[in-house]
């Protein structure tokens, strides 16, 4: 969903207050950028007025008495400036030189001064581009599993690298080139009005209008790059999903079904790209085109400008040509001096009609540049819509409120003493599906709890509830009779450790896997934990023993390994509350013995929770839950609930039956009753 305008503002002002502490960078920067687009002004003013004591000095004559008469610190440059060239005895060739010399200096330190700045820029803008990556990172760290489950990873990628991307773009480059621009157009069209007067004042309007269609184009631009950004997202996740999935996808032989989706997928994003690509092609020829029409009107209304003066001139000349000598001797001084003074006020009265062809030609030069100035600000303004786009994505996910947070007053979690207490809770992840309901268990310090069921009886939730990765929808879990969610986060977490059917390893060396989580551990202690999980002898017969990498998620281990290792780190954590979630379902006879023996050794005087479709893991519980439709309908004993003979009897005659054997039509019944109720998002 788009949002609403002042949603955008707020995200904007929210997003660059990551510029804060950039701005005194950012104020010089601006300012060396104000000063490199208004080097314009000084080039323009070389080209009209240095040229004037070279090709046209009788044009100097008249400038330098119409500047005494108007002091200024402008007319005074202007008059240094002539006396520069008329005082020189240098050859008009080599005035020429001067003053191109001088136009490629102002060039020269224009350039500078935009390479220091964009330098400046760039450095401030990389900075905040790295500021607000790492809080959007950390910021997804920091939202529950629910999130992580309805969000692609790819999508999430997406965001963290590609639309940051678009969006820093902003930062590094955009806005010094929009600064730049914006003011020399701001100076170009100063010096149109001062060239030109009022005369000149529809032609800026003109201008301006050329920005209505440009903007139209802009929010056009903005909405079709919000659909590139989704169609990219799209990819990045199928990307994510067939690399990660290869063994599957070499196993059924489907690399020409993932090409084509990924060809499809592709091929969307494709016709998005280009719905955007021909937007941004509108701009130039809309501005070009415009801007012609400009310069025609200025051309027909410059040129009958210059016509209109070139007249005037010729009138007066004809109408006062110069004196004979005959004439001269005739006529008195006071007749002489009172015909010169008529031909300086007639002359003086002819110069300002119209405009003379080198004022014209600046007046051309300078529009030119204030449409070439104006294309420049389309592309900025392209870029900007772009970055925008990318914007609302990037603050959308940066501003969401995380679902697992620290209460008001939250306390740390010293120390687990007592009691675990599951006070009739109830949860779902859909409205109106339970997963768990009405859940009432107590779980005495250093006791073993047994969950067992069918699959999608709510399990897994049940011991995700534990270290808080969702929170109850009513009831409460206490620990020693203090909710947890009255417990920071952090604290009640560092108590809990948690082996999973599915272990997670790093693209890493063996020690900083065992060390994960556990920073201070020294080499020794890794040792012993890993001799504790049974993982020490394996891992000496590697290359590199400790120092081994193990590939991405541990690809180069075996199923048993993976798990050792992973019981190795929940040694080293020590924690005093041990979630195991199926953790040897996937493992052989021989590898699940030595994960077990290592488990065992893990159990010792922890307080733990077991999650096994195997019975014979969880004979030694000392109390076993049996889940089944989002409710505990059996507890007690492994003897106790044979004897009940209810669902677990079932379960256990299920699984102590060899293949071949017959069951009773009771049993067949229970077996394809079992678990009827799934959970959408409950994983065992």
């Amino acid at each position: 969903m788009r949002p609403s305008r002042n949603a955008e503002i707020t995200l904007w002002q929210k997003l660059f207050a990551f510029a804060r502490p950039y701005v005194p960078k950012i104020i010089i920067c601006l300012l060396i950028t104000l000063l490199a687009g208004a080097m314009v002004a000084p080039k323009l003013w070389l080209t009209y007025e240095g040229i004037k004591p070279i090709i046209a000095p009788e044009e100097v004559e008249k400038e330098e008495e119409k500047a005494e008469k108007e002091s200024s610190w402008l007319n005074d440059l202007k008059l240094k400036l002539y006396d520069l060239f008329i005082e020189s005895d240098k050859s008009p060739q080599n005035k020429l030189i001067i003053l191109i010399g001088l136009f490629l200096a102002c060039v020269v330190l224009e350039q500078l001064l935009k390479y220091i700045s964009s330098v400046m820029i760039r450095a401030a803008g990389h900075r905040i581009i790295m500021d607000i990556r790492n809080d959007l990172f950390a910021k997804v760290m920091s939202l529950s599993l629910r999130f992580h489950n309805k969000n692609h990873t790819g999508k999430l990628i997406s965001r963290i690298t590609g639309d940051i991307a678009v969006f820093g773009g902003f930062f590094t480059h955009t806005a010094t080139e929009f600064v730049q621009n914006l003011t020399t157009f701001i100076f170009c069209i100063i010096g149109l009005l001062m060239l030109g007067g009022g005369d000149l004042f529809l032609f800026g309007g003109l201008i301006f209008i050329i920005f209505l269609p440009i903007q139209a184009i802009g929010r056009q631009i903005r909405k079709s790059d919000r659909q590139i950004r989704r169609s990219v997202s799209v990819i990045y996740s199928q990307l994510a999903e067939a690399l990660s999935g290869q063994k599957v996808i070499k196993a059924f032989s489907t690399e020409k079904e993932e090409y084509e989706k990924f060809k499809n997928i592709g091929k969307q994003a494709y016709r998005k790209t280009m719905k955007s690509a021909r937007l941004r092609s509108r701009t130039s020829p809309v501005v070009e085109t415009m801007g012609a029409f400009v310069v025609a009107l200025l051309m027909w209304y410059g040129g009958t400008k210059v016509i209109e003066h070139n007249v005037a001139v010729r009138e007066v000349n004809d109408r006062y040509p110069p004196l004979s000598e005959r004439t001269l001797a005739e006529i008195s001084a006071e007749e002489k001096t009172q015909y010169e003074e008529e031909k300086k006020a007639a002359t003086e009265k002819a110069e300002i009609v119209g405009w003379s062809f080198p004022h014209f030609g600046t007046i051309v030069a300078a529009l030119l540049i204030l449409i070439g100035t104006t294309r420049k600000l389309a592309k900025c303004n392209n870029q900007v819509q772009a970055a925008l786009a990318s914007a609302d994505r990037v603050g959308t996910l940066l501003y969401s409120d995380p679902e697992i947070t620290d209460s008001a007053g939250a306390t740390e979690l010293k120390e687990f003493k007592r009691e675990f207490r599951f006070d009739n809770i109830f949860y779902e992840y859909e409205r109106g599906v339970p997963v768990l309901k009405d859940i009432d268990v107590t779980v005495e310090k250093g006791r073993i709890v047994a969950l067992v069921g069918p699959s999608g009886a709510g399990k897994t939730t049940f011991v995700d509830l534990i270290p808080r990765f969702y929170d109850v929808i009513k009831g409460k879990i206490e620990i020693d009779g203090r909710d947890i969610r009255d417990l920071t986060v952090e604290s009640l977490r560092k108590h809990i450790g948690i082996v999973s059917q599915e272990t997670f390893l790093f693209s890493d060396t063996v020690r900083m896997n065992i060390a994960y989580g556990s920073s201070q551990a020294s080499d020794q202690d890794i040792i012993d934990a890993a001799r504790a999980a049974n993982a020490h002898e394996f891992i000496m017969g590697m290359e590199n023993g400790y120092d081994t990498e193990i590939g991405e998620r541990g690809v180069l281990l075996s199923g048993g390994q993976r798990q050792r290792i992973a019981i190795a780190r929940a040694i080293l954590k020590n924690p005093p509350i041990l979630i195991l979630d199926e953790a040897t379902s996937a493992l052989d006879s021989k590898a699940e013995a030595l994960v077990q023996e290592a488990l065992f050794r893990l159990m010792e005087g922890r307080t733990t929770f077991v999650i096994a479709h195997r019975l014979s893991t969880v004979r030694k519980a000392d109390m076993i839950l049996v889940f089944n439709e989002a409710q505990i309908v059996e507890r007690g004993s492994h003897d106790e609930l044979l004897e009940r003979n209810g669902l677990y009897a079932r379960l256990h005659e299920l699984q102590t039956k060899w293949p071949g054997d017959e069951l009773s039509d009771s049993h067949m019944k229970a077996a394809r009753g079992l678990g009827r109720t799934t959970a959408p998002e409950d994983r065992d």
